[in-house]
């Protein structure tokens, strides 16, 4: 069968399926979402390092790379962490309230959150 781009301009979209559309945003996810398929070892160096399972607090409020604010006194469960090199992409994963995960984005480049990132101990302290 040969291509032809008459082939390719009559294809059709997919019917959208009927009742409203799906929301968005279901809340967080369930604890394991992300940190079960996440390095699941200890992050960083110290004194700038975060321990899986320990319980951190804010000191010095940060804004991470999803323009989301983390005031003074937040605390967290650190969960994991992952990496994407070719964006300096860092992933902290995270639980507030022991049953559900949230994910904090940061890029560890110097306009972003790289101050942020390489001294962490200016900014959370284990609880």
């Amino acid at each position: 069968m040969a291509w032809s781009w008459s082939g390719f301009f009559g294809r059709r979209k997919a019917t959208p399926p009927a009742g409203p559309p799906a929301p968005l945003n279901d809340g967080p996810p369930p604890l394991g979402h992300w940190s079960s398929r996440s390095n699941t070892s200890d992050y960083g160096d110290p004194p700038n390092v975060l321990c899986v399972g320990r319980r951190y607090r804010v000191r010095r409020a940060f804004t991470d790379h999803d323009r989301d604010v983390h005031p003074v006194g937040e605390e967290w469960t650190f969960l994991g962490h992952a990496f994407l090199p070719y964006h300096d992409g860092l992933s902290w994963f995270v639980s507030f309230d022991g049953a559900h995960e949230w994910h904090i984005r940061m890029q560890c480049r110097p306009e972003e959150q790289a101050s942020i990132v390489y001294n962490l101990s200016e900014y959370l302290e284990p609880v």
